[in-house]
């Protein structure tokens, strides 16, 4: 887990970098990444504390991938409300793409920057947790904030069409 955005509501986010690294290594320049301590670290438990909550809803684009990456590092995610990959599919299971950049292209009509233009893409990408933590922090907010606006309509036509509980007996 190289970090992990949270956002409240639009304009409110936050990116947590937990093992980004200098690109070439360490030698590469004179100042180092500064990351937060593992999640699995006693100064975290708040933290993981707050993932693991039930009462406090969390959203997400894929929330069952993102728990089981939590897993990987001791925290079991708990009060998932909404994923909206999975929404998406129980409203139009037909749609051709579900990725997050596509939906809110159709559904919001939004553009977010690619993750590749961050990372790069064949011989010149880099691992994620490569990338400076700035990079990652402006990408992984503005997708998290996405999220959030992504999920309020997606929410809305679930609401309209009956599927909610679908969604719910399916996914979370």
């Amino acid at each position: 887990l190289a970090g992990m955005a949270v956002a409240v509501r639009e304009g409110r986010s936050w990116y947590l970098p937990f093992a980004h690294e200098n690109r070439g290594g360490e030698l590469v320049t004179d100042t180092p990444v500064r990351n937060l301590p593992s999640l699995r670290e006693e100064s975290m438990r708040s933290l993981r504390e707050l993932l693991e909550d039930e009462c406090v809803p969390k959203a997400g684009h894929a929330l069952k991938r993102d728990s089981l990456t939590l897993r990987s590092v001791g925290v079991e995610l708990a009060g998932m409300a909404c994923a909206t990959l999975p929404a998406a599919f129980v409203l139009d299971p037909g749609q051709r793409a579900y990725e997050l950049g596509e939906l809110l292209a159709s559904k919001l009509h939004k553009r977010l920057s690619p993750m590749t233009d961050l990372t790069g893409t064949g011989k010149a990408a880099c691992p994620f947790a490569e990338v400076t933590v700035s990079g990652a922090a402006n990408t992984c907010c503005a997708e998290t904030e996405a999220i959030l606006r992504l999920m309020d309509h997606l929410d809305a036509q679930l609401e309209d069409a009956g599927a909610r509980s679908l969604l719910d007996e399916i996914e979370i």
